[in-house]
């Protein structure tokens, strides 16, 4: 009899998804094996699928971290740019009671305030978009504040040397 229902079933068009139903299916689903290939090929889909989840996440937090490294840069060259404000305006306080004996210095002065003017802006738009930007960019952008900023502080070492005589 079995022999009969199993030999029924596979001359009959046979579906191996068990939501089309009926018993015959059902029957040569089971002792076909279409039932287990299904759960197989579900199972490597579901394998697959997470293993791009989990690479995904990886990735997620990979990016969070550069960011939080971007906010941490963002932050040292304010404290730079605030620093380099501070030693400016000392030259200047120093410069304004000489009235005007060290020509040099006061130009490299000058051009200290003009360059701390473009970084302090380029910070503050940096700051502003650095978790909008993609990442290499941002990084491009801190970069570029940090050679500026090197810069400025060759500008103000000048200033500093040529002021140091009065």
């Amino acid at each position: 009899m079995f022999l009969a229902v199993t030999l029924l079933a596979s001359c009959q068009g046979v579906n191996s998804d068990p939501a089309a139903g009926g018993f015959m299916n059902g029957v040569s689903g089971v002792m076909g094996g279409g039932y287990q290939q299904r759960i197989d090929e579900k199972e490597q889909v579901l394998q697959s699928e997470q293993g791009e989840h989990n690479a995904l996440m990886d990735r997620a937090a990979a990016l969070r971290q550069e960011r939080a490294q971007i906010r941490y840069e963002l932050d040292r060259s304010h404290a730079r740019i605030s620093k380099l404000r501070e030693r400016i305006a000392a030259q200047k306080r120093k410069l304004d009671t000489e009235r005007g004996r060290n020509s040099d210095a006061w130009l490299k002065l000058r051009q200290a305030e003009r360059t701390v003017a473009k970084v302090d802006h380029s910070y503050k738009v940096a700051s502003a978009d650095s978790d909008k930007l993609p990442v290499p960019e941002a990084k491009a952008r801190v970069g570029s504040i940090q050679d500026d900023l090197d810069e400025l502080d060759g500008i103000v070492s000048v200033v500093d040397e040529l002021s140091a005589g009065y």
